[in-house]
């Protein structure tokens, strides 16, 4: 991981002071710990945002989300919101109850 960083350093070393944008696989998470601001390279990165592209969807848990699998839209509204921490607690707590408790 450090490698990884320093090899970023080198590449930007003659843009000191430019915000910059990356743009990753969406599933690639490895600069995750770079973009939340982890410490442990010479040059800190002005990074602006993170932009993910890919085919595969990101199966991250959220009051907004339904579980992942049944293809259920976001639905942040109070009704939506609602209905999706019922569906997290029945697919936790339900379906998935053994390997949950893991």
């Amino acid at each position: 991981m450090e490698r990884a960083l320093e090899t970023i350093d080198d590449r930007i070393e003659n843009r000191a002071g430019e915000r910059i944008v990356l743009i990753v696989e969406g599933c690639f998470r490895g600069l995750l710990p770079k973009i939340l601001g982890a410490r442990g390279s010479q040059r800190e990165l002005h990074i602006a945002g993170c932009i993910g592209v890919g085919i595969i969807p990101v199966a991250l848990s959220s009051c907004d989300t339904a579980p992942f699998g049944p293809g259920i839209l976001p639905d942040s509204s109070i009704i939506g919101r609602e209905k999706n921490k019922r569906l997290h607690f029945e697919d936790q707590e339900v379906a998935f109850a053994t390997s949950q408790r893991r």
